[in-house]
């Protein structure tokens, strides 16, 4: 199911525009004339974006970005203020009033994707954060995260990317409010050769004028490193550098500015990514602690099938609230037992360890891994749809089942035999149980056809 965007505009034509901007994307769009209405619709549906007009009678969106923050029901949700107006004065009191953004009419397609995408996928980090350590503190094994310790994430680590010293300064000189630590590289080669495991930065800062070719190419080495990979990217250039930050957005990058450099504009961009990087940090620790065997498969450091029905029982519940997807996949090793029963013990373990590593190169934050029984596993995806966790089953299988996985105490290789099924929540669900059972009986329908290893249904 698509994001939830509430657009509040007390003119209807801007209502109608932005309305037939975003639903072109896939989002679904919902639309109201002024700021109370604007509070009483996210308490009824939250959405995951509000984009909010400032000039209007009544309340001016000032006002109700104030009230949005200080009502807690709805206060994590992202605000994109829109004003008629570039001076600066507008975007501090964006900043004062808990903005997460904002745009300038009129409303560039590119500005308005962008900001909107970037900040979707921060309120999802945040709605599976708060649904992890929700279920975590069921157990009594953690508190759940408080709301301003979400706010309180501290300064951020910034590496620049960046050619012209003149530009780095404003850039760090911008970035001091907010007392982020910046490091300054010159040239991508600098950035190949010093970028080490051991660096750990919340946002990269790059310049597209280095030219398309080379900065697509170190996106690209930048998104398999393993402690970059989840960094979010920020691109920055000229006004006549937009189709190459297109092109740069397109292929993984997050975000950008463009020149003069304005203070308020690059404050937002990089609190907003900043907070992203936290976010994401809090998830993978989250997965990462063995916090107890109650939650925690002691073999593999996953999830076991405790934690899997509680979350998504949870799941299940918001599901009839805000109906947004939730899909389930799971990945069954046919030859497990076998292995198990003719090799050392040690062999089919580090198995499991080769598969669950291949695995997690292809999922990110929000979603995760869990193991349900000895040769079982299974991929949560919240806010995913059964045609996008099919087309990710489809590039799992590919991958697992063309090499074999090497074991290193074994004789040989190991090829891996694998079946993947898949479901996603609805309404024909009566329970989470019932939903979780129902994907795993598609494993016997799987068995019975014998020639597709992978069924989603």
């Amino acid at each position: 199911m698509p994001a939830r965007i509430l657009v509040v505009d007390d003119v209807p034509a801007n209502l109608r525009l932005l309305e037939a901007r975003l639903t072109a994307e896939r989002f679904d769009v919902i639309t109201v004339e002024n700021g109370q209405a604007a509070i009483e619709m996210m308490k009824m549906q939250p959405p995951d974006l509000v984009l909010l007009d400032v000039m209007m009678p009544g309340m001016n969106g000032f006002e109700v970005c104030k009230k949005i923050r200080s009502t807690k029901a709805i206060a994590d949700i992202p605000v994109v203020m829109i004003t008629a107006s570039s001076e600066p004065v507008h975007r501090s009191l964006s900043l004062e009033a808990g903005a997460d953004d904002f745009l300038t009419k009129p409303i560039n397609d590119m500005a308005l994707l962008a900001r909107t995408k970037s900040l979707v996928h921060l309120k999802k980090m945040i709605d599976e954060l708060y649904m992890r350590e929700s279920t975590m503190g069921q157990f009594y094994l953690m508190p759940t995260i408080m709301a301003d310790e979400i706010e309180d994430i501290g300064p951020g680590r910034i590496l620049l990317i960046h050619e012209n010293n003149i530009w780095v300064q404003k850039i760090t000189d911008a970035l001091q409010e907010a007392k982020c630590q910046t490091t300054h590289m010159p040239s991508l080669d600098l950035v190949y050769d010093k970028l080490t495991l051991d660096d750990d930065y919340n946002v990269i800062i790059l310049s597209v004028e280095f030219g398309l070719e080379e900065i697509l190419k170190l996106i690209a080495y930048l998104r398999v490193q393993e402690n970059t990979r989840p960094v979010p990217i920020i691109l920055t250039g000229n006004l006549s550098d937009i189709p190459q930050i297109v092109k740069a957005l397109e292929n993984g990058g997050n975000d950008y500015f463009l020149k003069p450099i304005e203070r308020e504009e690059v404050l937002l961009r990089v609190r907003t990514q900043v907070r992203r990087s936290y976010y994401q940090e809090r998830l993978r620790i989250l997965d990462e602690r063995n916090v107890s065997n109650a939650l925690v498969d002691h073999l593999t450091g996953l999830y076991n099938e405790h934690y899997i029905a509680d979350y998504l029982k949870k799941a299940f519940a918001q599901f009839d609230q805000n109906n947004k997807p939730l899909s389930i996949m799971i990945v069954n090793v046919d030859n497990f037992y076998e292995i198990n029963k003719n090799c050392n013990p040690q062999v089919a373990e580090a198995l499991l360890h080769g598969l669950i590593r291949r695995m997690q190169v292809h999922i990110h934050s929000p979603d995760f891994i869990g193991r349900l029984s000895e040769d079982k596993f299974i991929l949560v995806m919240p806010d995913t749809t059964l045609q996008t966790a099919q087309m990710l089953a489809n590039r799992l299988y590919k991958m697992i089942s063309k090499d074999e996985i090497i074991i290193d105490i074994a004789p040989h290789k190991l090829p891996t035999a694998i079946t993947i099924v898949g479901s996603c929540i609805t309404k024909s669900f009566q329970t989470a149980d019932a939903f979780l059972n129902k994907t795993i009986t598609l494993l016997d329908k799987a068995k019975k056809v014998g020639n597709d290893p992978i069924i989603f249904e």
